[in-house]
């Protein structure tokens, strides 16, 4: 099983040679829990080496280098959307929700989208189409994304603050480009996740709240008040700040 590691275990583990970007190095730090518990989840699936992954919204390529290298050694393929720098053989630019996926059907053993479908705007069923085309038979679809109804965002609204994106990034969104893929358009309650997966003709076969952001990952400052909430969403699980589900194409 993969555990909680020092960032320099998991940058071995990743095989990241130099995060050089200060803006990546700091997402890194932001999402290294995410990346540990989704790549423990995967492991679970006991998929043999080999198998063929889609990362669908891969960059930053941190997950796409893990699945690469031990234990996985998955035969990786990923989607970028148009605006992100990502120059490598295996990953498509495109915007899934305008275009086709490049693949034969029944070609991926595991589709991956982690912290995507929240920043889509259109109809979850229709790139989620795509999506089950190009599954085998017996693959596998996971999705995490932010919780709509996590502790935070319902204190945000009790005080009479809004839960969404601020107003400072809807100013800086223009119709014309994809400005509008960098914020999170649409959350979602795990029962609104939970219909997009079956309206999309997918089996639900696992749906769980997660912590991905807790108060203990390293370079954060912790308070009392991040503490008592983290504690309180470890025994009122629906109040955690993200949701994984996993479907399957039959």
């Amino acid at each position: 099983m993969i555990r909680a590691n020092p960032v320099s275990v998991l940058l071995q583990k990743i095989k990241i040679p130099l995060l050089t970007s200060p803006e990546e190095l700091n997402y890194f730090v932001i999402h290294q829990t995410r990346y540990l518990i989704i790549l423990e989840e995967i492991l679970n699936l006991n998929f043999p080496k080999h198998s063929r992954v889609l990362d669908i919204g891969c960059y930053p390529l941190h997950l796409f280098h893990a699945l690469e290298g031990e234990p996985f050694e998955f035969k990786m393929k990923g989607i970028a959307s148009n605006h992100e720098p990502v120059k490598e053989k295996n990953i498509v630019q495109l915007n899934i929700e305008k275009e086709k996926l490049p693949f034969k059907s029944d070609s991926f053993d595991l589709v991956l989208m982690t912290e995507v479908i929240e920043h889509l705007t259109a109809d979850p069923r229709m790139y989620l189409d795509e999506v089950r085309r190009v599954m085998k038979k017996n693959g596998r679809l996971l999705i995490t994304t932010p919780n709509a109804a996590h502790l935070k965002n319902r204190m945000k609204l009790l005080a009479g603050k809004s839960a969404h994106f601020p107003l400072e990034q809807l100013y800086q969104t223009n119709p014309d480009d994809d400005s509008l893929y960098f914020r999170h358009n649409r959350e979602f309650t795990m029962d609104e996740l939970q219909q997009i997966i079956r309206a999309s003709n997918f089996v639900l076969r696992t749906s769980k709240f997660m912590s991905f952001y807790t108060p203990f990952r390293k370079n954060r400052r912790t308070n009392l008040v991040k503490l008592a909430g983290y504690f309180i969403t470890q025994f009122i699980p629906f109040l955690r700040d993200s949701l994984y589900v996993l479907g399957s194409k039959s």
